[in-house]
């Protein structure tokens, strides 16, 4: 990663605009940094601006965080076992990918449901949708219950959580276990899904009850590839 100054899209003031030039392999990709400044005032070696004054002090500073903000997002994907490219850094320091947003719980079930909605007649049975739709509804009403909300992120689903849900469904909908397992094994549908596109990094929650295993699968080991920092 580094700073540029385009000289080439100066304008009529003699500015030219900062730009952040990413490399991989031969690929290269850049987006402005919003800043310009004039090319004799631009420290192409030390990717600094000249001089000490407030304006060039700000402009430095913001500079450093965007190489900060670059670093902890290359981290981040490579969490999540998303294989980093020019591309992918830059869109989502711009805020363009899904997989780094705080996504909720039943926003998750709601993309769900919508896919297989588009898929009855095909390769699901109007049914089956039913009952899916079913079981994110008892998910929404035991968020609601137990912590008073409407929804929360995906991220807080835990084994206290799941253990919960189970509870209430045995408990409060006074379900037969059968029937409370096909509800978890929706959840657990769910949370792999989460894990497979990435919205949250990893995820290994064993639940056993009554002799049955839950299993939340960890991401795909993908290979981790860096982007070249300078």
């Amino acid at each position: 990663m580094s700073f540029t100054v385009r000289k080439s899209k100066s304008r009529c003031s003699g500015i030219s605009p900062i730009q952040v030039l990413l490399t991989k392999n031969g690929v290269r990709v850049s987006f402005s940094t919003g800043y310009a400044v004039k090319p004799s005032e631009w420290d192409s070696k030390n990717q600094r601006v000249k001089g000490k004054n407030n304006a060039y002090i700000e402009i430095n500073n913001f500079l450093n965080s965007v190489r900060a903000r670059l670093y902890q997002l290359e981290k981040d994907l490579s969490d999540r076992g998303i294989g980093v490219t020019p591309q992918i850094l830059r869109d989502a320091y711009l805020g363009k990918l899904d997989c780094l947003k705080d996504w909720t719980l039943m926003k998750v079930i709601d993309v769900h449901l919508k896919d297989l909605k588009g898929k009855i007649g095909q390769s699901i049975a109007a049914s089956t949708v039913w009952e899916y739709e079913l079981c994110g509804r008892l998910i929404g009403l035991f968020i609601k219950s137990r912590y008073g909300r409407e929804d929360m992120s995906i991220k807080e689903v835990n084994i206290d959580f799941i253990s919960g849900f189970h509870a209430w469904l045995l408990k409060e909908r006074k379900m037969k276990q059968n029937s409370a397992t096909k509800h978890l094994k929706f959840l657990q549908k769910v949370m792999n899904i989460a894990v497979m596109n990435g919205y949250i990094p990893y995820i290994t929650l064993i639940y056993t009850k009554n002799h049955t295993l839950f299993f939340f699968k960890t991401p795909l080991n993908l290979p981790n590839s860096s982007i070249d920092f300078v």
